[in-house]
């Protein structure tokens, strides 16, 4: 387990994996104490790992204004402590998981929004997210 709270790398124009100082992207799912994930306004791409489920902690995830693709995982349905989830401006494409959506009903799930405004070139269904972005 990596012992880790906070995974902050907004602003920097990186250019990787999700995950670039572990070895794998994998690697992501063994940081249990996990608790906000800023990696927004970068240039990370690839998809989000489905072991992002098992960050049991995790509080915040934004992810926006990165070039990820393919869907999002419905893993992420496991994560009964997140409050604010931003994954707009990214190259996802599918729905929004409903197990992610009942975070909304279920727990503390306050905040959502990701590319679903379908009028403007939105490429995520969501019917649980606060603000759609195009």
């Amino acid at each position: 387990m990596i012992r880790e709270e906070i995974l902050f790398l907004a602003f920097d124009r990186f250019y990787s994996c999700v995950c670039l100082h572990i070895h794998s992207p994998t690697a992501i799912g063994q940081m249990e104490d996990l608790k906000d994930v800023q990696l927004y306004n970068n240039k990370f791409t690839g998809p989000i790992p489905s072991e992002i489920g098992n960050c049991f902690q995790l509080e915040k995830l934004e992810i926006q204004d990165n070039t990820l693709t393919g869907t999002l995982p419905s893993t992420m349905g496991g994560l009964e402590k997140l409050s604010l989830l931003k994954v707009y401006r990214n190259m996802f494409t599918g729905s929004m998981p409903a197990e992610v959506c009942n975070l909304k009903e279920i727990f503390d799930l306050s905040f959502v929004a990701a590319d679903c405004n379908a009028d403007n070139g939105g490429a995520v269904s969501c019917d649980c997210c606060n603000t759609c972005y195009p």
